[in-house]
């Protein structure tokens, strides 16, 4: 398996428990393969609960294994109106999530 210092991941359309098991594998697959991962979310149409609780995840992996996971760009609206809806604020494990990668 190859190391890489860098990788993106890119999604669009809805993020829901349809596309479930596709977004975990390429989650884990660039966790795995790299040590550096950002995520464009630019294409995201909308978003579930299930999505959120794999970026989660992902982040709690990433910060395990001393990787980052970081946005492009900051969270789409989508993603920080269901985060609200659920309760979810930034913190530890949610700031990837709202803020984005530093321009």
């Amino acid at each position: 398996m190859t190391d890489t210092a860098h990788a993106v991941v890119t999604l669009a359309g809805p993020m829901t428990i349809r596309q479930a098991d596709d977004v975990a594998t390429t989650l884990m697959d660039a966790l795995t393969q790299s040590s550096a991962i950002e995520l464009d979310f630019s294409g995201v149409s909308s978003v579930d609960l299930t999505f959120i609780q794999l970026l989660v995840a992902a982040a709690k992996s990433a910060e395990a294994d001393g990787k980052t996971l970081t946005l492009q760009a900051p969270a789409p609206a989508c993603l920080v109106q269901a985060c609200e809806l659920v309760g979810i604020q930034p913190g530890r494990w949610t700031n990837h999530l709202f803020q984005g990668r530093a321009s």
